[in-house]
Order: structure tokens, then C-alpha cells, then sequence
């Protein structure tokens, strides 16, 4: 058998996570919210669109410290997989594709369909 990390699921029997189980869902939800508001702010004041995955991993490690039950599978490279493509999914999405319909308007000289997008 191969050594890679992503064989250790299946060495040891485990199941995949899923982000559908409830407290990986409600993390990856409050971290998509989080990152499309991060990735607005980012293009708009810096210009960039920024790669924020690397916060889902700290985020889901910080919580497996936490010495309580309903953190402790945050610990599992899999989970921090999830929240790392969440995170960096949704400060892409916010960045370009909340922006986008609001700066198109603007470049072809129509900005009075601005206001009206919000």
C-alpha cells in the first residue's frame, strides 16, 4: 500500500466525512459567509483576489484543541480538506462573481443600473 495521506481513510476503515453532517455544515457555513465577505473586501480595497484556504485549515485545527467531543473530528485531514475548499470557494465566489454583475453595468457607461442591483 501507498504512504500518501489520502490513503488513510481507507487503510483504517473509516468513512469519508461528508459535509452534510451537521456541526462540519455549520462551520463550512459560517466560513463561506466569512470568506465571501473577505474576498469582497479584498478586491475592492486591494485589488486582488486572495487565496484564504489556508484559513479553513487553522480554523478546523484550532477547534480540534478544543477539549470538548463536538470538535474533536476537526482534527481529521479530511475535515480540514472540506473547510479549505469551502472557504476558498466561497472568497472567489465573492470576489469576482458578487462583483462582477455590479462592474459590468459601470465599464459600459451605465452607471444608474447600479443602485438598483443592491
Amino acid at each position: 500500500m501507498s504512504d500518501f495521506p489520502q490513503d488513510q481513510v481507507a487503510r483504517e476503515g473509516r468513512k469519508h466525512p461528508s459535509i452534510f453532517e451537521p456541526a462540519t455544515l455549520a462551520l463550512g457555513l459560517l466560513m463561506a459567509v466569512l470568506g465571501g465577505v473577505i474576498g469582497i473586501q479584498l478586491l475592492t480595497r486591494v485589488g486582488i483576489t486572495p487565496n484564504s484556504s489556508v484559513i479553513g485549515a487553522v480554523v478546523a485545527m484550532t477547534l480540534a484543541r478544543i477539549p470538548l467531543a463536538v470538535f474533536r473530528p476537526f482534527g481529521s485531514l479530511e475535515r480540514q480538506n472540506l473547510l479549505q475548499t469551502v472557504i476558498s470557494g466561497a472568497t472567489f465566489g465573492g470576489a469576482n462573481a458578487l462583483l462582477l454583475p455590479i462592474g459590468i453595468p459601470w465599464v459600459l457607461g451605465r452607471p444608474d443600473l447600479v443602485l438598483p442591483m443592491f
